[in-house]
């Protein structure tokens, strides 16, 4: 993958160069096509025979005109190549941040229920590339088809619903604070990286609806657990 990507940035470039290269030359001719000089030459010519003067000249437009169109064009596929080019590198950049990735030996296993466990592990992802960069990339393969379910699957698999019940976003009503948890920075990169632009304001909204309907969650699931249990006896 890597080296189709190479070949692809050097035949941009080449392409680019040769564009430039043209695209000088068009507009020297069209610079040329009129300078004094050349005009001089054709009022010369016209005063030797008048008829060939207007012919001449509407000559001189319409080769003006062509080569304008035909730069024009040049510097369009030129702007195109080099979109081209920097996504070709965007990719080349995320290929090798994945290969940093050799194991998930640091990865979280399951939900935190303690907060004070997960600060420790936060600290940890701050002094230790190597974690962060399993961390990221696990959370990234946890998928998802838009932004908001990718961000709900990483924080089930970091908070459990008793712990997301405690905690906000700036730490309100004495909850534990989210905003200085390097794991989320962590998920952000994650769901930029699989579906591109996504601001800050509307992670934090997702992140704000997740852990307000934590209570219900937990609720919803010790109701299942009591049914649950409740079967069990039954069939006892």
């Amino acid at each position: 993958m890597r080296s189709k990507i190479n070949v692809q940035l050097n035949k941009s470039t080449l392409i680019r160069r040769t564009l430039s290269t043209t695209e000088v030359t068009a507009e020297t001719i069209i610079t040329n096509s009129v300078t004094p000089s050349v005009v001089d030459n054709e009022n010369e010519r016209a005063s030797q025979n008048g008829k060939c003067n207007n012919c001449c000249g509407g000559h001189n437009i319409e080769e003006s005109k062509i080569l304008k169109s035909i730069l024009s064009n040049v510097i369009a596929v030129k702007k195109m190549l080099e979109y081209q080019e920097k996504e070709n590198q965007r990719t080349l950049n995320n290929k090798h941040n994945e290969t940093v990735v050799t194991n998930f030996d640091l990865v979280l296993g399951k939900a935190f229920s303690k907060f004070r466990k997960l600060q420790k592990f936060d600290e940890k992802l701050r002094t230790d590339e190597n974690a962060r960069c399993q961390n990221e990339a696990a959370l990234f393969l946890l998928g998802g088809a838009t932004p908001k379910e990718l961000i709900r699957r990483g924080l089930k698999n970091i908070f459990s619903d008793k712990l997301a019940m405690k905690c906000s976003w700036t730490g309100r009503k004495n909850n534990f604070v989210l905003s200085q948890l390097k794991i989320l920075d962590i998920l952000k990169v994650a769901v930029r990286r699989k579906f591109g632009a996504f601001t800050d304001s509307e992670f934090q909204s997702e992140l704000g609806l997740w852990f307000r309907q934590a209570k219900l969650r937990f609720d919803r699931s010790r109701q299942k657990e009591r049914q649950d249990e409740n079967i069990n006896e039954d069939l006892q």
